[in-house]
């Protein structure tokens, strides 16, 4: 027998994380129960939510990394993966944000993957993206990055000046949105999000903030 809930009764969350005692994966997996069934909007989830792998190969790659001579680094970047739902769990009003800053060949991406394998697919994207988008765009990224990760590669790519990559830290750290109007006058629905951020770059972005003359 298969029971099929009506429309009424399935309740679609606008992003990952927690929902009281639910949590919405952005997979699309649901865990815990209640009284109503729960699904995440499609716009919501990962562009690519194909599963690869297993759990014991995900383990025996995850100690190997971390028992290299750079394992110390390299946990801090796994760590951010399972940092986002405690945030979330929380209710922190400040998402936290590492970044990884210094020359190539350190191993800032490979941590920031180690994070995001946590969630999907490293390689094809999922939790890791690049920054050379625009503002709506990190917004719409990093709210579907809630209660999760978002680990942005390549900060430098920005193209963004100290004045306006400082006030996109900020933005990022704060997890709200900016108001919108839509054509007809009306307010938009303000974008939230509540997660832990990384951010790799060559040049640290306090760095880059005082490069161009403010106080970082």
């Amino acid at each position: 027998l298969c029971l099929i809930r009506p429309e009424s009764d399935i309740v679609t969350v606008s992003r990952p994380g927690w929902h009281g005692g639910i949590f919405a994966s952005p997979t699309g997996e649901i865990f815990g129960s209640g009284d109503l069934a729960y699904r995440l909007s499609s716009v919501a989830s990962f562009e690519d939510p194909t599963k690869l792998g297993e759990i014991a190969g995900w383990k025996k790659a995850t100690q190997s990394a971390l028992a290299c001579s750079n394992g110390d680094f390299l946990c801090v970047g796994l760590l951010s993966g399972f940092a986002g739902p405690l945030v979330n769990l929380l209710e922190e009003q400040t998402s936290p944000i590492l970044n990884f800053a210094g020359t190539t060949s350190r191993g800032k991406s490979t941590a920031q993957r180690l994070g995001a394998s946590v969630w999907g697919s490293p390689i094809r994207g999922a939790a890791l993206v690049k920054f050379n988008v625009t503002p709506n765009a990190v917004e719409a990224i990093a709210e579907r990055a809630s209660g999760t990760l978002l680990a942005i590669d390549e900060g430098g790519q920005s193209g963004l000046d100290g004045k306006a990559y400082q006030k996109a830290v900020f933005d990022l750290a704060e997890g709200v949105g900016k108001r919108r109007l839509t054509a007809a006058a009306t307010e938009r629905k303000v974008r939230r999000w509540s997660t832990c951020i990384t951010i790799s770059e060559e040049i640290g972005f306090a760095d880059k903030v005082k490069r161009d003359g403010r106080n970082a």
